[in-house]
């Protein structure tokens, strides 16, 4: 099949095999600690997807609110930069073994829970150290920043466009369905329209989206999910915002224009900046938030639009498996076969401009319940590409 792969994306742009990197921020949830909810999404499992991430110099990996108890690891920006170099290092010991010959670099990927959710000016402070660290690595190539749609406040725009100036940043976002029945059953936390505004909001800065989806959330039928990768397409892949005026305005240039060029002179934000307590789940209200205007002459380094797709897992200790084993909700478990044949006809959906991240889940293998044949990532993958070419 015709899609554009993160794997040869990642080659073409930068001459190479690149490599993800999987580090951590320490930063929680708002859908956990009550900001936006508790007890996150349905699926997540108690490492907010960061089970493979390098621990931070807490000795954790971001997945316990007692990082946020500990708050050494926010003394000064040098030892948040030894900090990042540790996590980096431990990282590519979990990697080194696949480098291959055409190797390019890696991509910093802050993965687990919500990477631009702040609880006060000291953590914020102290991420933001941490991603230009990580942004000023000679071996990092990009930046990928994972986080919820809802926490993207002027002040953090104003710091991810800043970072985009040093090395690409791609910023992931979890929609998994566009369906907001869907959404509350899955307890994602905000309404679709939050998403759909944070999409235009960050390709204002001239920032690509990564666009997280789940096939068979329960309930939705292929028709549903064949609309969840239509209104990804229609909001990032086609007719994509470019920089230029306030965010979430009017755009004055094709943010495709942004794709592959230099960077230049900096970012100029000119809105005041929310305190940092006031921001994250504020509102549900497409319209809200302050506004960062960024120079109009201002070339950014910038990413593609992109999407990850994966079959929902049934992770233990998930309020997901909860709801199984009670039977409060039935789901259809797919087999290899199926799960390629609907692959198939879901992949020629998404234009050649968008890049494919992902086609399948890497769940932790102590925690798979089902369906068990996704545990070996890379023989799904092996089965899939040759399915998918067939």
């Amino acid at each position: 099949m015709d899609y554009t792969s993160f794997d040869n994306y990642m080659k073409q742009r930068f001459g190479g095999k690149v490599y993800r990197l999987s580090l951590s921020t320490g930063c929680t949830c708002p859908n956990r600690d009550g900001r936006c909810g508790t007890g996150g999404c349905i699926f997540c499992s108690a490492g907010g997807s960061g089970e493979f991430a390098a621990k931070t110099d807490t000795g954790h990996s971001g997945s316990s609110d007692d990082i946020h108890a500990d708050r050494n690891y926010l003394i000064s920006h040098e030892q948040i930069t030894d900090s990042v170099k540790r996590q980096i290092e431990i990282a590519k010991t979990k990697v080194a073994s696949k480098l291959s010959r055409s190797f390019a670099g890696y991509l910093a990927y802050f993965q687990s829970f919500t990477n631009t959710y702040f609880r006060d000016d000291k953590e914020f402070a102290g991420v933001k150290a941490r991603f230009f660290a990580a942004a000023r690595h000679p071996e990092i190539v990009a930046i990928a920043i994972a986080t919820r749609p809802d926490a993207l406040p002027g002040y953090v725009l104003e710091m991810l466009a800043s970072l985009n100036q040093i090395k690409p940043v791609i910023v992931e976002l979890g929609l998994q369905t566009v369906h907001d029945d869907t959404s509350r059953l899955i307890n994602r936390g905000y309404a679709t329209k939050v998403y759909d505004k944070a999409v235009r909001d960050l390709h204002a800065i001239g920032i690509g989206v990564v666009t997280h989806m789940i096939i068979g959330l329960p309930g939705e039928t292929e028709d549903m999910m064949a609309d969840t990768i239509r209104h990804i397409v229609s909001t990032c892949g086609c007719a994509a915002p470019g920089h230029a005026g306030s965010v979430s305005d009017p755009v004055k240039h094709s943010y495709e224009n942004l794709l592959n060029v230099g960077s230049g002179s900096g970012v100029s934000v000119i809105s005041p900046v929310n305190s940092v307590g006031t921001s994250p789940c504020h509102s549900t209200s497409a319209g809200s938030g302050p506004a960062a205007v960024i120079d109009t002459d201002l070339k950014i380094t910038s990413m593609p639009d992109g999407i990850k797709i994966q079959l929902l897992q049934v992770l233990k200790g998930t309020r997901l498996e909860e709801m199984v084993r009670n039977k409060d909700v039935t789901l259809h478990e797919y087999s290899p076969e199926e799960y390629a044949a609907l692959l198939r006809r879901l992949l020629p959906l998404i234009p050649k401009k968008m890049v494919v991240h992902r086609l399948t889940g890497d769940p932790p293998k102590n925690l798979l319940i089902s369906p068990l044949w996704t545990a070996d990532k890379k023989r799904v993958l092996n089965y899939l590409h040759k399915a998918l070419k067939d």
